[in-house]
Order: C-alpha cells, then structure tokens, then sequence
C-alpha cells in the first residue's frame, strides 16, 4: 500500500526541499494541496516542481479550478509539459476569501483538458464518501487514474467497501485523505470540521481496516511534519 505525506507548511525553499526528504525516508510520495480552506499558502504546482526537479520526487500537484480563467489554466497545462511533475489533482477549491471565484471550467472539465494536454500524466480528483452512490458513479466514470478520498471515518468503511469494488471496476486508484491529530495540532483541527484520527491504535486499526480496498492512504498532520514521520513508521512496520 503506497503511502502519501501531504507537506503544506515550509516558509522556504530550503524548507520545503528538507521536510521533503525527511518525509522520503518514510514515505513513497508528496502531495502538496493548494489554498487550503480558501487561504493563502505555498503554491502547488511551483512547490511540486521544486521538488520533483530538486530530489526526482513523486509529487502530487493539485489545481484549483475556482483560482484559474481559461486562458491560465491551458497556459499551465502548456507549461506543466516540459516538467516531471506525473500526478496532478483537479478540484473547485474552497471559495476564497476577499478574492474572485472563478467558474471557466469545472473539475472534471480540466481533467479532460488536461488528458489531451499531458499525455501519459496521471490526473485525479476528490471524491467524497459524503456524496451518494451514484454520484460517486458519475464522476469515476470520467476514467481519472485515482481519485483522492475524502471525509474516512470509522463509521463509513462499508459504504468505502461498495465504492472501492466499483472503482476497481473501472480500473481507478483510491486514497483515502486522512488527518492525523496530535498535540501541536489539536485546536487548530477543531475548526475545520473534518474527520480527524488520533495517532495510536485508532489510527492504525483505521489503515489496516482499508487495507486491500485502497491502493494507499494520504496522511496530513499540520503544523507536525516530525509526528507524521513517526506515524507513517509504525504503519509501514506493520
């Protein structure tokens, strides 16, 4: 099972590029989201082709779409040719505060794009388990190489169980987005209203009870990068 760091808080190059390697030593792939909760953070894809032209890393570069007119997005895809970035995530993206929200293209028009654009880049987008069935359905049948799971608790493995049999169905990859509490980060997780797993027995009990319907899992713990390193241990030693 492939395991994913999200990596969001480095204030500079030699940051980003350090917390990268650290988490490499555990980890097979990044993932760098994109403005968070509509706020202001390091750029994805710039951030992901330092880190892919810097360390050869397997990066996975997201793209809000609610951030981008027609011509910068068709523009970027342009550009993102001449790179190493391979797996690229479309998404709305959260509305941003005291900025224009754009609607040029959807999600799942930008994959589309992006598969004349990019051939032989891996591209994905979000489902999540909040959705129905069918609405899962109808966006897995877009053929993305995977998509990134959202809102994994506990309480909705079974429901993972029927989308993980239809998504191997149709040869799409799931990983499930999993945030990690910890004592730096516990009040900041209190207000983003998403599930959330305390390192420990529940975190691992959740990882080994998706094991073999997923083909990985994303771990994120902001604002603790050392702990995910010490998480992520603990799952691969198992």
């Amino acid at each position: 099972m492939e395991l994913i760091a999200e990596l969001v808080d480095a204030r500079s190059r030699e940051e980003l590029i350090r917390k990268a390697e650290t988490l490499l030593t555990v980890f097979d792939a990044i993932d760098i989201p994109d403005s968070p909760l509509g706020k202001p953070s390091i750029h994805s894809v710039t951030a992901s082709l330092i880190l892919s032209e810097a360390l050869g890393a397997d990066v996975i570069a997201h793209i809000r779409v609610i951030d981008y007119n027609r011509l910068a997005i068709e523009s970027l895809l342009k550009t993102l040719r001449m790179s190493r970035i391979a797996r690229l995530v479309f998404l709305r993206g959260d509305p941003p505060r005291g900025s224009t929200a754009l609607s040029d293209y959807s999600p799942e028009e930008a994959l589309l794009k992006a598969r004349k654009a990019l051939p032989g880049a891996r591209l994905g987008l979000l489902l999540s388990l909040r959705k129905s069935l069918e609405e899962i359905l109808e966006r897995m049948r877009l053929a993305p190489d995977f998509m990134l799971v959202l809102n994994l608790s506990s309480e909705n493995i079974g429901f993972l169980e029927r989308v993980a049999g239809e998504a191997k169905r149709v040869g799409v990859k799931l990983y499930p987005y999993i945030i990690v509490e910890s004592e730096k980060n516990r009040d900041l997780l209190a207000g983003i209203g998403q599930p959330r797993v305390r390192s420990g027995e529940s975190l691992e009990g959740l990882v080994e009870s998706i094991e073999g319907l997923v083909d990985g899992v994303l771990l994120s713990c902001p604002l603790d990068y050392e702990h995910l390193v010490g998480v992520a241990s603990r799952i691969a030693r198992k």
